[in-house]
């Protein structure tokens, strides 16, 4: 038995991982404050899945599962593993030129580059490296709980996965 815990924000979406097995609940969720859910039968989120496409969108985690799969750095991981990881994932936007974290700042998250490419700034400018699509990075930090030992910044727009450090710490 794997003792998985996550929290779940506002709009978030929880059970999603039972929409893709026959198994059932996977799963105990609890309310650690007053909770508002709203509870979708599967056969009527079928059809709103079938009527509203940005929906089916959201709840279809095969592209991110996708990327993740990818990852070498995730390659030891089960299938259950990566779908859970893909359910806490949240992708951005970001323009070119923009920090994603700098360095002596808390590593809160570690990220995961769908597309473009990120400059990665250590103290020694000769240690500077760059990274493209399908890399991980920001994880050592996230998962030890320290301090960001460098700066990373888009060089052009990116898309990147961020995976909260608590979460992705459960699984690692």
């Amino acid at each position: 038995i794997v003792d998985l815990k996550r929290t779940v924000g506002p709009g978030q979406v929880l059970g999603r991982m039972e929409l893709d097995t026959q198994d059932g609940q996977l799963g105990t969720a609890k309310a650690i404050r007053p909770t508002e859910l709203l509870f979708i039968d599967k056969s009527v989120l079928q059809q709103l899945r079938n009527t509203y496409a940005p929906l089916s969108n959201q709840l279809d985690r095969s592209e991110v599962i996708g990327n993740l799969r990818a990852a070498p750095y995730f390659s030891p991981l089960s299938d259950f593993e990566i779908k859970w990881l893909s359910d806490i994932a949240t992708l951005v936007s970001l323009p070119a030129d923009k920090a994603i974290y700098r360095r002596g700042q808390p590593a809160q998250d570690a990220f995961v580059l769908r597309q473009g490419r990120v400059r990665i700034e250590p103290m020694s400018a000769s240690d500077t490296r760059w990274i493209s699509a399908g890399s991980v990075f920001g994880e050592r930090s996230a998962i030890e709980t320290v301090y960001r030992q460098a700066t990373a910044t888009t060089e052009t727009v990116s898309h990147l996965f961020v995976l909260p450090a608590d979460d992705l710490r459960t699984i690692i």
